[in-house]
């Protein structure tokens, strides 16, 4: 994608106070989220229903600083 076009689709949800997500890397990107682990709680017996996945994230770039801590709830 042509840097300006790029920039342009950048400038809409800051302007609207939304967030924009990127299923790729983006040269742009204020921030870069990564899984890192991921586990399923409430399988039981090896078997059961899947109910919530646990993820650890590792986060990188100019937004870094201001993601939640690790064991943040939610």
């Amino acid at each position: 994608m042509p840097d300006r076009i790029a920039r342009r689709l950048a400038a809409v949800p800051w302007r609207s106070g939304s967030v924009l997500l990127a299923a790729d890397t983006w040269q742009g990107a204020e921030l870069c989220l990564q899984v890192v682990a991921a586990t399923w709680e409430d399988v039981g017996q090896g078997h059961g229903v899947l109910r919530r996945p646990r993820m650890r994230m590792a986060a990188a770039g100019r937004g870094a600083a201001t993601t939640l801590p690790p064991e943040a709830p939610g």
